[in-house]
């Protein structure tokens, strides 16, 4: 890999963007993902549309960002006139989880510029549109391709594959358990 510049940061505006899953949210869904598919992912996402998403490690700092945009205009015009652009670029649909999350991030009171529902598709080209100052994401690849248009991005570390385990170990045992029990 090579690495190419860091692009100017000059301007009047800060541009943060964020992934969701394991970033601004927790791992739950991520999990159900890695553990049971695309449809065990769907079907979490359904069967949970009226709750929030439990908050991940970069939550209190996009709200920390949504009360300093609060200080340039109304509520009303928070995204238009302040010099603080929050995205949220994201690998989920919006077709089948994009209401849970922006229910999320309204109920947070994280105010969003924009936000990118990108189905799977890389991240980097739009990345590459919005030129972030910084871009925040859990996984590898996803900082890799944002590295390769010159965006500064930051991984935020995860416990999945350990809580993975964890949650296969818990089954393991639970069925050992099951089998082990004799009549009397």
């Amino acid at each position: 890999m090579t690495k190419q510049s860091v692009r100017d940061c000059t301007g009047e505006e800060l541009r943060v963007a964020f992934d969701l899953d394991a970033v601004l949210f927790s791992a739950e869904s991520e999990l159900h993902y890695k553990e049971g598919g695309l449809r065990a992912f769907f079907q979490h996402e359904k069967d949970n549309i009226d709750s929030l998403v439990e908050e991940g490690p970069l939550k209190s700092f996009a709200q920390a960002l949504g009360r300093m945009q609060q200080k340039f205009e109304s509520h009303k015009d928070i995204v238009q006139k302040s010099p603080i652009k929050v995205y949220i670029v994201t690998a989920r649909s919006a077709a089948s989880s994009g209401e849970r999350a922006i229910k999320t991030l309204r109920a947070w009171g994280i105010h969003i510029t924009e936000i990118h529902f990108l189905a799977g598709a890389p991240k980097g080209p739009i990345l590459n549109a919005i030129k972030p100052h910084i871009f925040f994401d859990d996984q590898r690849s996803h900082i890799v391709s944002a590295q390769s248009y010159g965006i500064s991005a930051a991984q935020v570390p995860n416990n999945i594959e350990r809580q993975m385990k964890h949650s296969q170990s818990v089954k393991v045992s639970k069925a050992w358990d099951s089998s082990s029990v004799t009549k009397q």
